[in-house]
């Protein structure tokens, strides 16, 4: 499991485009569940819980507060603002 640590301040509020490397959370509609995810330009944002359980390709950009497929873009972390922990789970 994937933990991320960010204070609520680095949130993006303003940047509306995903950038490379940033962590996204995406909310979830019609019978999906919510994720955080990773994006990575002509990849787009791959599930870090759970893996194939969320995914949303990059068709022409990812922007903040759009829907794509069944996820809203609901968070933006900036790569640089953000601290990742996995665990190993015995």
């Amino acid at each position: 499991m994937a933990r991320i640590y960010y204070k609520k301040d680095e949130l993006l509020k303003e940047r509306v485009k995903v950038e490379q490397g940033d962590f996204v959370y995406c909310k979830a509609h019609g019978g999906a569940c919510s994720f955080w995810g990773i994006y990575g330009s002509q990849i787009g944002i791959v599930s870090l819980d759970g893996g194939g359980n969320g995914y949303i390709p990059d068709e022409d950009g990812i922007y903040l507060g759009e829907i794509y497929h069944y996820w809203l873009i609901d968070k933006i972390i900036p790569c640089n603002n953000a601290q990742i922990t996995i665990d190993e789970l015995e």
